[in-house]
C-alpha cells in the first residue's frame, strides 16, 4: 500500500482459520510483525460476514472478513451468535431459492483492488451483484475504512 511497502502488511492478512475459533495462534504469531489492525480475509466457514474490530488478549487485532462463501453450500447465519464477544457488522443471510427446498445462502466471492494507498473490497453473489462495498486506507501506518456501502 506504500511505496516502501512496509505498511502493507497492515493492510491484508489472508490465513485458513479467523481469530476467534479457538485458533488464535495465528493472531499471537503475527504480534511479532504487527502491531496495528489489520484486514483478515479467512475461508473455512460457508459464510459471508464482516466484522467489527476485535482482538484477544496479546494479540492483533482485526477487521475480520469470512469470506468462505464461494463453493460449498453456505450455512445461514445462527439466530444467536457464535462467538457474541466478536461483535459482527453484516453478514449476508439471504437464502438461495432452489427446487429442493434446502436450507442454505447464496455464495459467493471478494474482489479485492489495490490501487495508491487504497484497498477496495466488492463483496459479490453468485449473479455478480454487489452485495457490500468497502474502501480502505493506510496512513502513517494506520488503517482506516473510509467508505462502506450495502446493497441488500
Amino acid at each position: 500500500m506504500t511505496t516502501d511497502g512496509a505498511s502493507f502488511c497492515s493492510v491484508i492478512t489472508s490465513i485458513f482459520h479467523d481469530s476467534t475459533n479457538g485458533i488464535p495462534s495465528p493472531a499471537l504469531q503475527l504480534t511479532r510483525f504487527i502491531t496495528a489492525p489489520v484486514l483478515w480475509f479467512w475461508g473455512h466457514e460457508h459464510r459471508m460476514a464482516l466484522y467489527k474490530e476485535f482482538g484477544v488478549e496479546g494479540a492483533v487485532k482485526a477487521y475480520g472478513r469470512c469470506i468462505g462463501h464461494g463453493g460449498m453450500p453456505v450455512d445461514l447465519p445462527p439466530d444467536t451468535p457464535s462467538h457474541p464477544e466478536c461483535p459482527v457488522e453484516f453478514v449476508d443471510g439471504r437464502h438461495y431459492k432452489n427446487d429442493e427446498n434446502l436450507q442454505i445462502g447464496i455464495n459467493g466471492f471478494v474482489q479485492i483492488t489495490l490501487r495508491g494507498n487504497v484497498l477496495r473490497a466488492e463483496y459479490r453473489d453468485v449473479h455478480g451483484s454487489v452485495v457490500c462495498l468497502e474502501d480502505w486506507t493506510v496512513k502513517d501506518g494506520v488503517l482506516s475504512r473510509v467508505a462502506i456501502k450495502f446493497s441488500v
